[in-house]
């Protein structure tokens, strides 16, 4: 989370930041990971049991006069400073905006019994990521929206797709991984290393100036 955290403190059209932890890592995130500065501001919530209910605890903490609310997954680590900044320009112009990737495997839909139904235009299909980022009001209206009409979703943009208002595609990061599994987090040393490997190249290089 601390490594998500730097790339959105990197960036400067980031006022705000509402991290939001199960209820029992509250006091130690604030003890912890909190950084406040006089450019921006930081607090901790707790989250509820459903993702979505979290994401609701922490718009109900951002300033009524923010334009621009960004959403990440502290699981993903690896979100570097410039996608955040495409996201919240796409949102800027667009209203609202996703990371994704497009699909590189042959997408087949399935029924109940494991037999193929269809086979999907894959030219057309996304794969979502997070940071998402939507003018607060939108994000507003489809949280209370779904949340009169007993919607649940894992996605922000489904809620506000569902309204009818359009979401922008911004390309995301092959590296922008999701961390669930043990097989993740080899994927995500890997991505370490040669994180690191990079920035010791970029060190040789300037020191050979």
């Amino acid at each position: 989370m601390s490594y998500a955290l730097d790339a959105v403190r990197a960036c400067p059209q980031i006022e705000e930041i509402v991290l939001v932890v199960v209820p029992e890592d509250v006091e130690r995130a604030r003890r912890t990971l909190l950084r406040p500065r006089e450019r921006q501001s930081e607090l901790a919530v707790a989250g509820r049991e459903e993702r979505q209910a979290s994401v609701a605890a922490a718009l109900a903490e951002v300033s009524p006069t923010t334009d621009l609310v960004l959403v990440h997954d502290g699981a993903r680590p690896f979100v570097k400073p410039d996608l955040i900044r495409r996201c919240l320009e796409a949102a800027s112009a667009h209203g609202a905006a996703v990371a994704a990737l497009p699909a590189t495997d042959t997408l087949k839909e399935v029924g109940r019994d494991r037999v193929v139904s269809t086979t999907l235009d894959r030219s057309r299909i996304w794969l979502v990521q997070t940071p998402q980022a939507f003018r607060r009001e939108i994000l507003v209206e489809a949280h209370q929206s779904a949340a009169r009409g007993s919607v649940t979703s894992t996605d922000d943009a489904y809620l506000v797709e569902r309204l009818g208002y359009p979401v922008h595609i911004v390309r995301g990061d092959p590296d922008n991984i999701k961390i669930t599994t043990a097989q993740d987090l080899a994927i995500a040393e890997a991505i370490l290393r040669g994180q690191r490997e990079e920035g010791l190249k970029g060190a040789d290089l300037s020191g050979s100036q």
